[in-house]
């Protein structure tokens, strides 16, 4: 059974404020291999062409990432994140996986602005697409990475915020926090999505941050 009290407190890195947790939002598939292979195995940064594991922070993710207007259009992570995952399918398994900062090692821990990330690949749309270095003249934290004790640099300006983990993750210190089918559906409407994320969150503390979204 799920259980977990206090998602919402901070660690403190180097006299910067972190979750106390982040969060890996995956299919269930991969999630069964990561419990087969004993670790989530880090992916390719399509931007930089990096190898890490990346995540979200729920609190961040729910106030930042996770907007949904009042006029029901779904902005969630600039209409994309959760449209990427469904990678040209109709619908996926999905499950949020919980990872707790104080096992990972700080220093492989890094951070990105997604709003910066966001705003580059708008304005600077042929540079994105062909990997041009102007972007990495710009932009250069989008390649190579924040540490993750300058994350406030970001959060104060109410970013959205993606932390990244240079290393494989061990699956005893991964928890399932619940499941949940996305679908492109999912996108039709602000209430089939907060379905979606009320499905997923299920019983669990962390679906109390929806109540931001309630009229």
């Amino acid at each position: 059974m799920y259980i977990s009290q206090n998602y919402d407190n901070r660690l403190t890195f180097s006299g910067k404020k972190v979750p106390r947790y982040i969060y890996h939002l995956t299919t269930k598939a991969n999630y069964e291999n990561i419990q087969k292979s004993g670790f989530i195995n880090m992916s390719k940064d399509y931007l930089s062409g990096k190898n890490a594991v990346f995540f979200i922070d729920w609190q961040n993710f729910i106030k930042r990432w996770g907007k949904l207007e009042v006029d029901d259009s779904v902005f969630l992570s600039k209409k994309t994140f959760l449209k990427y995952l469904l990678k040209g399918k109709g619908k996926r398994n999905m499950s949020l996986l919980r990872v707790p900062v104080s096992k990972l090692n700080q220093d492989d821990l890094y951070v990105r602005s997604q709003d910066i990330l966001f705003d580059a690949c708008t304005n600077y749309k042929a540079e994105y697409q062909t990997r041009d270095p102007i972007l990495q003249i710009f932009f250069p934290h989008l390649f190579d990475f924040d540490f993750v004790k300058n994350v406030k640099k970001y959060t104060s300006k109410k970013h959205s915020v993606e932390y990244i983990y240079k290393n494989t993750i061990p699956k005893d210190i991964v928890e399932e926090v619940g499941t949940a089918e996305l679908t492109l559906q999912n996108f039709k409407s602000r209430n089939n999505l907060l379905n979606f994320l009320n499905n997923l969150l299920k019983s669990t503390p962390e679906q109390k941050s929806l109540k931001i979204y309630q009229k």
